[in-house]
């Protein structure tokens, strides 16, 4: 099944759903008579993943974009979603966001640092920085101006 850039969690699930639906109109009825294929699977061409433990979605700011935003759209509603502590020891839940380059011969943040450039909200990364388009802190959930109102007194914090 081709995964896009754009998929979640949630939509690839969608799309599993109808491809096994097709899967099973076609085999059911094979089944049905006994001349279903019977194919051994070679555990060889696969592995085992435990089950998901919360700390899964921990963003680690050490990480490049692209993993991390990765990591936003497989753990993303209805999901726990993708977090990151902060200075107070609260959580910060990130629901949404994108990858951003760096532009060339601007000066390179820590990862995890909070920048603000017109009116975007972005953190840096080992490689990039991620812009914050949905967010929760304190049980506020947030996403355009609300996101640079939160982070208006935090610009350069290290999340």
């Amino acid at each position: 099944m081709p995964i896009t850039a754009d998929d979640t969690a949630l939509t690839l699930y969608g799309k599993l759903c109808d491809a096994s639906e097709i899967l099973l109109d076609e085999l059911l009825p094979l089944m049905e008579i006994g001349l279903a294929p019977r194919i051994p699977q070679d555990i060889s061409r696969g592995s085992y993943f435990g089950g998901r433990r919360p700390e899964d979605g921990r963003i680690d700011w050490d990480w490049p974009a692209a993993r991390i935003y990765n990591l936003i759209r497989a753990v993303t509603d209805p999901y726990p979603g993708a977090f990151c502590g902060l200075t107070d020891g609260s959580r910060l839940m990130i629901w949404w966001g994108t990858p951003v380059a760096a532009r060339e011969g601007e000066m390179i943040k820590p990862p995890g640092s909070v920048e603000i450039a017109e009116d975007r909200v972005l953190v840096w990364t080992g490689e990039g920085k991620i812009r914050l388009l949905n967010v929760q802190a304190g049980g506020e959930r947030m996403n355009g101006d609300g996101i640079t109102r939160y982070f208006m007194d935090r610009e350069g914090m290290l999340l």
